[in-house]
């Protein structure tokens, strides 16, 4: 993760856009839509990656076509502050495979979990059986998604 923010100029953008609309676009088709040499492409992406700018490629996945119906959100306190307890349940929860999203909060919660399982009931199962188990809870409020309007891991480029 760059300590700085990066530098980008225009054609910097365009490789990064492209990249976020389709990570398979070969560099040489992009390097022709953009009127520039393969390599001079290949060569502003491995500047990229270096900077810390493009953190890496995964495949994003329907979670409904694999049977995830429900996105829960968990906010939560826990019952115990020291050091040991949190790194414990941090480490612990960002481990959970049906954790999406994990971030310590400011206000009225010290956590925020995104978590995607095949149901509403599997829920409370989550929470009691796992999450529970980790450390002390003092409160966990739940919410339901009920309509996913947009979900999109790319980010605004100016």
């Amino acid at each position: 993760m760059p300590k700085k923010q990066v530098r980008l100029d225009e054609k910097d953008v365009q490789i990064l856009r492209s990249a976020q609309e389709d990570g398979r676009v070969p560099w040489a088709q992009l390097a022709r839509e953009m009127g520039m040499s393969s390599p001079a492409i290949l060569s502003r992406v491995r500047r990229l990656y270096k900077e810390g700018v493009i953190a890496g490629h995964t495949t994003v996945l329907n979670r409904e076509a694999l049977g995830y119906e429900t996105v829960a959100y968990l906010f939560v306190s826990l019952a115990s502050a020291d050091a040991e307890t949190l790194t414990a349940f941090r480490e612990a929860v960002a481990a959970m495979p049906e954790v999406q999203e994990f971030v310590a909060l400011t206000g009225e919660y010290e956590y925020m979990i995104r978590v995607v399982l095949p149901s509403p009931a599997d829920v409370q199962t989550f929470v009691h059986t796992k999450l529970a188990k980790v450390a002390p809870l003092a409160r966990v409020a739940t919410s339901l998604a009920t309509d996913e309007i947009k979900f999109t891991t790319n980010l605004p480029l100016a």
